[in-house]
């Protein structure tokens, strides 16, 4: 799917069904999956699946839109969603949004242990401070993110809501921008060791205040993300302000049950990583201040267009 550098893959939201027309370029095949999916959790499941259908009798061998009937058939509660996700991922392992709806169907159809195994929190989830950055630094950096031109109230498409985002942090000439992607390069380095492809790095900065969240996504381009904190309001208590990860996502399946959950408190100065294919959202809170964070992506070569 096309994303913009902060576009992630949550709750589609509200569409409609469009004309069924016959699709045939790599762009209207994206257009028509997205809608697809959209179609199937905005109340449109079986719409959505005779959609996939149709579109699949003229391009039968699209992953995307393959992906995308998988994702429509597990909305209607179908086993076979899941081998169908099985064989998109024997064809293309490196698909995100199949690999986190897999997951989510897993744990959708009763199959809660499968689930865990993919989505293995404990071992996957990283945290850890970058030393040399000091409180000094941070201040300097909560700076920059406050004044960057490209800081926008609740932008549209995004998981932030209640709060602002900026745009590509690592395209600015600033030295801070720099220092801080050399920090993330070496922690990436140290978490991916020798796998780690040929990769971009797409960084964004998120400021929310109280009430200010961001809901369940994925960061479908990417095959490790992470996030930085530059500053915490004081007095959080409880889980308010987490990073949470859940194995699924609200609009499928039954409630999760907190155990499920795998909640980081943030801290200024913690960096968290984590596979892109994570659900992950964060905790309102109620304290005054602002929770200031860089997020970040490892998109390989191959899917930098995505992000253009």
């Amino acid at each position: 799917m096309r994303a913009s550098a902060q576009d992630r893959q949550g709750n589609p939201g509200d569409g409609r069904a469009g004309r069924l027309s016959v699709v045939s370029t790599d762009d209207e095949v994206e257009a028509l999956s997205s809608r697809i999916v959209t179609m199937a959790f905005a109340g449109q499941p079986q719409l959505a699946a005779q959609l996939a259908t149709f579109a699949r009798a003229s391009s039968p061998h699209s992953h995307p839109l393959k992906r995308s009937q998988a994702i429509a058939d597990l909305v209607l509660g179908k086993a076979s969603a899941l081998d169908a996700l099985e064989e998109a991922l024997a064809s293309r392992p490196d698909d995100v949004l199949a690999r986190a709806y897999y997951g989510a169907g897993l744990r959708a159809l009763g199959r809660t242990g499968q689930a865990g195994e993919l989505f293995d929190f404990a071992n996957l989830v990283k945290a850890a401070s970058i030393p040399a950055f000091s409180p000094e630094h941070n201040a300097q950096l909560e700076d920059f993110i406050l004044e960057h031109p490209t800081l926008e109230r609740d932008p549209a498409g995004k998981a932030t809501k209640g709060g602002w985002q900026t745009g590509e942090l690592f395209l600015d000439p600033s030295p801070l921008a720099s220092t801080l992607e050399t920090h993330f390069r070496a922690r990436i380095a140290e978490t991916l060791g020798s796998a780690v492809p040929p990769f971009k790095l797409v960084g964004w900065a998120v400021v929310l205040e109280a009430g200010g969240h961001q809901g369940p996504h994925i960061h479908p381009a990417g095959i490790l993300s992470g996030v930085y904190y530059v500053k915490v309001p004081g007095g959080l208590s409880g889980d308010q302000g987490a990073l949470r990860f859940t194995p699924g996502v609200p609009w499928l399946g039954p409630p999760i049950p907190r155990q499920a959950l795998h909640d980081v408190s943030p801290a200024a100065g913690l960096l968290v990583t984590f596979p892109s294919y994570f659900w992950h959202q964060t905790v309102p809170f109620t304290a005054s201040g602002k929770r200031i964070c860089v997020s970040f992506d490892v998109v390989p070569a191959a899917r930098v267009a995505d992000y253009a």
